[in-house]
């Protein structure tokens, strides 16, 4: 990987500066917030909007700003045509999808099913609407794919002239777990160490296509799974199904 110092401009750092310094801050009141309100009260209708909008701002900032600047693409991640190891990537991403398939084809036990509604239950994100669970497939697929080119393709590439390779993931990772602080301090580890993850796997395939693919499944099958769970427990308790989000 070229890690050559950047000629780098003024979009360049405000990018970089927005997403090290304000949305880590947005995301710790936001947590504060959900923290502070009881489960049944909290509609995240209206900030699913926000963070679907705000995604796509900065994913196009970002592509403009480096078309602006003459940069090659490869050096972003993204590989024209896909190497070996992005087609490889592809192969994990088709067997990872095709596993999220059967998991949502199949009848979880009780057991089971209490233990990952406990999981969405720390989060405080999930929808309890028909409307939340519209726009929550939506939100996992832009957030992933926002989240890979920022962290993985963007800011390794802005921070490894300056500290290494190394320090560019470790750096990068880092400010991913960060704007996961909504999530509480372990969320913030957690996200850390699946950041970790995916800037190596970065780093070793030089490719993003496929980890961007790899996210957008990831997130859409969490919210697949969160409006199944929602849908059984409304039969559970009335008798009947709900409309269809």
């Amino acid at each position: 990987m070229d890690i050559a110092v950047p000629h780098l401009n003024v979009l360049d750092l405000l990018i970089v500066a927005w997403f090290a310094l304000v949305m880590p801050v947005q995301a710790w009141r936001a947590g504060r917030r959900l923290a502070k309100t009881p489960r049944s009260a909290i509609d995240m209708t209206a900030r699913y909007r926000v963070i679907i909008i705000r995604n796509i701002v900065l994913s196009v900032l970002i592509l403009c700003d480096w078309r602006w600047a003459a940069r090659p693409w490869s050096a972003l991640g993204f590989d024209i045509p896909i190497g070996l190891a992005g087609r490889i990537g592809f192969g994990l991403d088709s067997l990872l999808l095709a596993v999220f398939v059967w998991s949502l084809t199949r009848t979880l036990s009780a057991d089971a099913r209490a233990k990952v509604n406990a999981r969405f239950e720390t989060y405080r994100i999930v929808p309890q609407s028909r409307a939340g669970f519209r726009l929550f497939p939506v939100v996992g697929a832009i957030g992933g794919a926002f989240e890979e080119l920022m962290c993985r393709g963007f800011l390794i590439w802005f921070f490894a002239p300056f500290v290494g390779l190394w320090g560019a993931i470790i750096l990068s990772s880092a400010l991913f777990g960060l704007i996961h602080v909504y999530q509480g301090w372990f969320g913030v580890l957690r996200a850390g160490a699946v950041g970790l993850a995916f800037a190596i796997a970065y780093v070793f395939t030089h490719s993003l296509w496929w980890l961007m693919l790899d996210r957008a499944v990831f997130n859409v099958h969490g919210s697949l799974l969160a409006r199944k769970l929602w849908r059984e427990s409304c039969v559970g308790s009335v008798g009947t199904a709900p409309p269809s989000p």
